[in-house]
């Protein structure tokens, strides 16, 4: 009889989009009966089956610093996010030596955030070590860039990455040198790429890396129930509500308008028109708001009364996160770029009303029937939204929380998402 297939996925860290979206498709994994481990550098959350390798030695600290640095002169554009600068900070030998202790062969291994943590060539010697089928998600477009996480309208993943702008000239044979050592490594790993929105099939149309590559769709490991093993973003009811707001000393009378980021400071996710738009609401509206700002980076927006807002701090546990998404009306998603974002699928999981930019999986998931798609990225028209939101009746309200559930439980269906990892775990 033949044994069931054994799973690894290897990520940077086990939260932030791509890592959080890592371990939920782990999880789903174990609970379709298979084997799956997980190794990533942090380990915030614990769970099953999830190790970290990171060891804050002279190494690492040398290489976060000498990427500071870099950053700080201007090296590197922070526009693009340049990642593959040449410097990792785990390899293959810890990687085997870890599974090793944990007694692990894996038959397929699934690489998931990888910049800064694993090189291509000691996935490859994993690989090799193991004789395992590799498949790469795309969570973002560093798989088929020269180095860019995100690319900021620059289409020279279309060819070869070259005239990069993202790098200065002293570094600018780095990003066709990355292209052309992935293109290799990728023919000889024929790994299958997975995309989790069909919408990212254009990528394998058109990239240059991707060109001609084996993919698979498989839908993100997203559910609104309050039992699923996978995500805990559900919507609460009303009394669980005001106890939660409570707990975190959110005003009970107010309008309460979330927002999330990992880094409140990364260009990308757009925090500066969701703090403009909060402050064209105190000055130009009469309309009694509450905030609540989920990320590092920023404890305070001096424009705004400290009464009107709640900084948490970076929150990388889930559950948690799922909480302060049940103490707010309204979420506000502003991303410039982004496959995603992540944080817009938990809020509108949670009943949140969605005010978004028009980029990723807004697209396809906001309409008026749940929320609002801005036209432009502009502060003033987010402002002009939420106060429009917030003048809705109690029913209408109700109406939009409960259609936004549905949408996106429909979006990330788990029986679809099932079916596809079943088919190719074997």
């Amino acid at each position: 009889m033949k044994s069931k297939t054994k799973a690894l996925t290897l990520s940077y860290s086990d939260y932030g989009g791509a890592g959080s979206s890592a371990i939920r498709f782990h999880l789903q994994i174990l609970r379709l009966g298979y084997d799956s481990k997980a190794i990533v550098l942090f380990n915030n959350n614990h769970n099953t089956n999830v190790y970290s390798v990171l060891n804050k030695s002279f190494k690492y600290y040398s290489i976060r610093i000498y990427e500071k640095l870099q950053d700080c002169i201007g090296f590197f554009s922070s526009k693009y996010e340049f990642h593959n600068r040449g410097f990792f900070i785990s390899s293959s030998s810890e990687i085997i030596n870890k599974l090793d202790k944990i007694d692990y062969e894996p038959d397929i291994i699934f690489v998931a955030w990888n910049s800064k943590f694993l090189s291509l060539n000691s996935i490859q010697e994993i690989q090799k070590k193991f004789n395992a089928k590799v498949y790469i998600w795309i969570f973002d477009k560093e798989p088929f860039t020269g180095g860019c996480h995100y690319t900021n309208s620059c289409n020279g993943y279309l060819n070869k990455c070259d005239s990069c702008p993202a790098v200065s000239n002293i570094y600018k044979s780095i990003p066709k040198k990355n292209f052309n050592l992935k293109n290799n490594l990728y023919t000889q790993m024929n790994p299958t790429f997975l995309y989790t929105d069909k919408w990212m099939k254009v990528f394998f149309e058109n990239a240059a890396l991707l060109k001609n590559r084996n993919s698979n769709f498989i839908p993100g490991v997203f559910s609104s129930s309050s039992s699923s093993s996978e995500v805990p973003f559900y919507k609460m009811d009303s009394a669980k509500k005001i106890e939660l707001k409570q707990k975190y000393n959110i005003p009970l009378n107010k309008c309460c308008i979330c927002f999330a980021a990992l880094n409140l400071n990364d260009e990308r996710k757009g925090f500066s028109f969701f703090k403009e738009s909060l402050i064209a609401l105190q000055k130009n509206y009469d309309i009694n708001f509450h905030a609540v700002v989920m990320g590092r980076g920023l404890e305070i927006i001096k424009e705004i009364d400290d009464s009107n807002i709640t900084f948490t701090g970076e929150v990388a546990d889930p559950k948690i996160r799922n909480e302060f998404y049940n103490c707010s009306d309204f979420f506000v998603s502003t991303p410039i770029e982004d496959m995603g974002p992540a944080t817009l699928a938990e809020a509108m999981l949670c009943g949140l009303i969605p005010i978004s930019f028009p980029t990723g999986i807004a697209l396809n998931c906001i309409s008026s029937e749940n929320g609002v798609l801005c036209k432009d990225f502009d502060s003033n028209e987010l402002a002009r939204h939420i106060v429009f939101l917030d003048n809705l009746s109690p029913s209408k309200k109700s109406e939009m929380s409960f259609n936004s559930v549905l949408k996106m439980g429909n979006y990330y269906s788990i029986a679809e998402s099932d079916k596809q990892m079943l088919k190719l775990l074997g």
